[in-house]
């Protein structure tokens, strides 16, 4: 009776392991817009205003200029289709899947770039840095730090850890306003004493865009 039992239990067990493997082989919906082509303008002032590079192989955007070849730009960014307009503007063309998921790369990168600042053991780390906070859309960046450090780094004229902000600031949320299409380009930062909540500094990207952003972030 026990060896039925037994082997009862053993036939049960292996057909919920085949039941597992059957459903494991079962495809989910795939989303009929995938594919679609989806076109992006950027206007040349923006190129030129220097857009951040996407990864290492890639040619930064600031590495080109109205008039040059598009064929290795195309291929490392996987765009259907890259070219220049009569006024200097870039129109690419990639499909809405590939489009998402460089998005949600740039986004990550982004949101890791800046953990690193804070983290004592990064190569990027800024000693006066308390705390970075972020628009989800990236249009709006708060560096929270300790102005006398801040202001004492300043005046060096060169500073690796002010540098390193200013690196962060715009690189990749410059290109994920490119990639999300926006109807106005501005990346705002904003650095800000920590105990006594005063501005220290503001950075818009690119130079001349319209404040109005800052209105957006409460801080």
């Amino acid at each position: 009776m026990k060896k039925f039992v037994t082997v009862l239990v053993i036939i049960t067990f292996v057909l919920g392991l085949a039941a597992c493997g059957g459903n494991d082989d079962k495809k989910t919906p795939s989303d009929p817009t995938a594919n679609e082509i989806i076109t992006i303008t950027i206007p040349a002032d923006v190129i030129l205003a220097g857009v951040g590079g996407f990864h290492n192989g890639a040619p930064n955007f600031v590495d080109i200029k109205p008039g040059d070849s598009l064929d290795y730009f195309r291929k490392s960014y996987k765009l259907n289709s890259a070219e220049w307009e009569k006024n200097g503007d870039l129109t690419i063309s990639m499909t809405r899947k590939e489009n998402e998921s460089r998005l949600e790369s740039i986004k990550e990168l982004t949101l890791r770039g800046m953990n690193e600042l804070t983290n004592r053991t990064s190569s990027s780390y800024v000693y006066f840095l308390y705390s970075v906070e972020m628009l989800d859309d990236l249009s709006g960046i708060v560096f929270l730090v300790d102005g006398e450090s801040y202001k004492r780094e300043k005046k060096k004229g060169y500073s690796n850890e002010i540098f390193t902000i200013k690196f962060e600031r715009h690189y990749y949320p410059s290109q994920y306003q490119v990639f999300s299409n926006v109807e106005e380009y501005g990346v705002l930062s904003i650095i800000i004493d920590h105990d006594t909540n005063e501005v220290l500094d503001t950075h818009l990207w690119p130079d001349g865009t319209s404040p109005k952003i800052q209105s957006s972030y409460n801080k």
